[in-house]
């Protein structure tokens, strides 16, 4: 936690990254190659219907061209059809709902997947 920017998600199993923890996060893993970012947000705009959604992104890669992170920040939780398209595209790995809740009498969120 860096008191300056609030609580942080810092690093993801051996992965570094720098997200804001929120209600809702996606963690993607995949293969590091062109386009990934793009065929994830092309497939949550068709059929998630995202243009009243939002979400922010924090990536991280273990190895150029090896396995790397991906980790969205969700307004709304993700129906699990949609995690299981995700999971059909080439070279993305796993798709994996996270949900925190904040804890009571706590400004920190805990895991309640």
């Amino acid at each position: 936690m860096l008191s300056r920017y609030g609580a942080r998600i810092v690093t993801i199993n051996h992965y570094r990254i720098d997200i804001k923890p929120e209600k809702n996060l996606l963690i993607i893993k995949h293969h590091d190659i062109p386009g990934m970012i793009g065929r994830v947000g092309s497939l949550l705009g068709i059929t998630w219907e995202s243009r009243d959604k939002h979400w922010n992104d924090a990536g991280s890669i273990a190895n150029i061209g090896g396995e790397a992170i991906m980790v969205l920040t969700l307004d709304k939780e993700i129906p699990e059809l949609v995690i299981n398209q995700l999971s059909s595209i080439k070279g993305l790995n796993t798709a994996q709902l996270l949900e925190l809740n904040t804890m009571d009498g706590c400004d920190e969120m805990s895991p309640t997947k």
